[in-house]
């Protein structure tokens, strides 16, 4: 498989597929996407999760270059913070990324300490 940065599909790779929590602690989830795209979310449940008092998504990009600077693609960083954990936060969470050449997923999963 080739890739070329910038034209084609998003890449979407996930730091932890499995991340262990107590109740009312925070955790973090993040999802690295590779290429650009239209549109970026973490799914839990079959609902796009959104900005709350609990849960905090940021976002972080970074260039990639060579020595001279030429740009060879872009990283982007999707992270999910949940503040205080609940039962209700447990579960399988999908960050998906989508632009014009198709679209790519990754699963992290929290379980109960």
């Amino acid at each position: 498989m080739i890739l070329l940065l910038g034209r084609g599909p998003p890449v979407v790779s996930i730091y932890s597929t499995i991340v262990g929590q107590y109740l009312r602690r925070p955790v973090f989830l993040e999802c690295t996407i590779l290429n650009e795209f239209d549109t970026v979310y973490w799914e839990k449940d079959g609902k796009i999760v959104t900005n709350s008092p609990n849960h905090r998504i940021m976002f972080v990009s970074k260039q990639m270059g060579t020595r001279r600077r030429k740009q060879r693609g872009s990283r982007f960083l999707l992270k999910l913070k949940i503040k205080r954990v609940t039962p209700q936060d447990y579960g399988e969470y999908t960050c998906i990324a989508t632009n014009k050449f198709g679209q790519d997923i990754g699963k992290s999963t929290i379980v109960r300490l």
